[in-house]
């Protein structure tokens, strides 16, 4: 959603997941234009796998006469053993800047994940005639608690990983709402002009948590009791 979002200013260049380990994800700008040529797309490609800062800072970096330039990377990847030369590459250049997008609500991600991986299978939608029908379910209790530990996990990984760097802190709340602050802060920090960013994802979900998971009460008690641990809680002014 971010993504989106930081895409409608034109002062910035937002690829998406382009680091999908053994194809090239998406691309934003001139460069995606151009993989619709077979004879380029293998040619990006050789460079992705022979030679991946190059392909970084030649192509991912390259702000296209723009202003900034950056991509989409979650966690739950970058600290695979497969994206460790990524990382390294991250976190010897603090002259990144990193914007950490986060949860604020790890039940209703939770909830999101499992309807997702369990339900539907839907993880993008423009339009809310596009949105799957979702039914209640009961989780088990040791899948939220494992869930809560491999988030604060990486959490506390990613923030190591970046401590040298500038960064920016945005809840995905914050920005499914267009707090108009926050976005505006986002965009300074980013060194652009702000503008209003327009939103072209709908929420799959619109039902909160409270009706989708039947054992609610069981799950909030273990999240309030484990939510002082959060490593992102450890960061200033959240």
């Amino acid at each position: 959603m971010l993504v989106h979002m930081l895409r409608s200013n034109p002062q910035i260049v937002a690829h998406g997941e382009v680091f999908n380990y053994g194809t090239i994800g998406a691309l934003a700008g001139e460069y995606g234009q151009r993989r619709q040529c077979s004879a380029y797309e293998e040619k990006l490609e050789k460079l992705y796998r022979s030679d991946p800062k190059a392909f970084l800072y030649d192509i991912v970096f390259d702000t296209q006469h723009r202003s900034c330039a950056g991509f989409k990377i979650k966690t739950d990847e970058l600290f695979r053993w497969r994206y460790r030369y990524l990382r390294k590459l991250l976190a010897r250049d603090n002259e990144i800047k990193v914007v950490h997008l986060y949860r604020k609500d790890l039940i209703s991600q939770f909830v999101s994940w499992k309807v997702v991986n369990q339900q539907t299978g839907v993880t993008l939608i423009h339009r809310a005639e596009e949105r799957p029908k979702v039914q209640p379910f009961r989780a088990s209790t040791a899948a939220f608690r494992l869930f809560l530990r491999r988030v604060f996990k990486r959490e506390a990984l990613s923030l190591k990983l970046y401590q040298k760097h500038r960064s920016f802190v945005i809840a995905y709340e914050e920005a499914a709402a267009a707090s108009d602050d926050v976005l505006r802060n986002l965009q300074v920090f980013l060194g652009v002009k702000p503008q209003e960013l327009e939103q072209t994802t709908v929420k799959i979900l619109t039902r909160p948590a409270t009706d989708l998971l039947l054992n609610f009460n069981e799950i909030k008690a273990i999240f309030d009791d484990a939510h002082a641990a959060r490593p992102m809680l450890s960061l200033p002014d959240q």
